[in-house]
């Protein structure tokens, strides 16, 4: 993450979000460190399912109750879903294949921090445009080094329509954006990097959403002309909450 307000984050100010790695200890953390994801009961951690590609590689592994990125207890899944494979498993029809949502079991109940985790399920419509966001990422700097300290900042919404509108403009081309999406800019820039995506979306210190990319993401673009594109909480409430309920 990088930009205008971005700021490591204090002790204790989001211990629920932890840093997914590849295991691979021949190499280091800079190395492995894929993704950002975070806590949303004791035992279930919500990411982007693009972080778990390398898994069929790779075993994962995650970096619990470490602001500083290093420090956290390494925890293990034993399992995982993404939303697809859940419709799939509950034989309900797909409406659009593109859902980047997955979530894993790990092992053990490492999330002892006697702090709530709430979850709100606000639909993107209904989000005022300009109302501030915040998000938290291991990913990297603008430099491409890796940050000790997990990264926050706080950014406005941009309506679906604005959205679509921005990046129609950059690409010269209309760009459809479905509203299960949030988008979040500023000027002057912030923007998420590798290693952020799956990280939270949160408003008022609700968790709302999970982060996904920065779009264009094409060559020689401005940093100025990019959003970053979030996944809202609302269009998976039944996924979420039927996981939640098995903790």
């Amino acid at each position: 993450m990088f930009g205008y307000g971005v700021r490591p984050a204090v002790e204790n100010e989001f211990p629920f979000v932890v840093c997914i790695l590849k295991y691979d200890p021949l190499q280091n953390w800079d190395y492995n460190l894929l993704c950002t994801g975070m806590f949303i009961s004791t035992n279930y951690i919500l990411t982007a399912e693009h972080c778990f590609i390398v898994s069929s590689h790779y075993q994962i592994e995650m970096t619990v109750g470490g602001y500083i990125l290093d420090n956290g207890i390494r925890y293990y899944p034993i399992w995982w879903i993404s939303y697809n494979q859940w419709m799939a498993n509950t034989n309900q029809v797909h409406t659009d294949l593109f859902n980047d949502i997955l979530i894993a079991r790990i092992f053990g109940l490492p999330f002892t921090f006697d702090i709530p985790i709430s979850l709100d399920y606000i639909h993107p419509d209904n989000v005022e445009e300009s109302s501030i966001f915040n998000v938290v990422g291991c990913g990297r700097l603008e430099d491409e080094r890796l940050p000790t300290i997990l990264r926050t900042a706080s950014l406005p919404i941009l309506s679906n329509v604005m959205c679509i509108n921005k990046l129609s403009n950059v690409v010269g081309a209309y760009i459809y954006l479905d509203n299960k999406y949030l988008c979040t800019y500023n000027n002057p820039y912030t923007l998420l990097h590798d290693g952020d995506s799956g990280g939270p979306l949160l408003h008022n210190g609700n968790i709302v959403g999970v982060s996904i990319a920065v779009c264009p993401n094409i060559q020689n673009i401005n940093n100025s002309d990019q959003v970053n594109i979030h996944l809202s909480f609302y269009h998976y409430y039944s996924f979420i909450n039927s996981l939640i309920l098995l903790a």
